[in-house]
């Protein structure tokens, strides 16, 4: 597809660590009750984990 090195990496592990962290809060820890609550932490995650890569990834 001819992305950027960087991009790709930044796309990849903002999605990656996202899924990880809400499949272990919600198998290992089992904190979340319904789809919604889930759906929510995966945003959330996603959020903070787009801002943390960007740091990362580009500075």
């Amino acid at each position: 597809m001819e992305i950027d090195k960087q991009l790709s990496l930044f796309i990849g592990n903002s999605f990656a660590i996202s899924a990880g962290l809400t499949m272990i809060t919600n198998i290992v820890e089992g904190k979340c009750k319904t789809k919604k609550q889930s759906a929510i932490l995966f945003l959330s995650l996603l959020a903070v984990s787009t801002m943390v890569c960007y740091v990362i990834v580009y500075q």
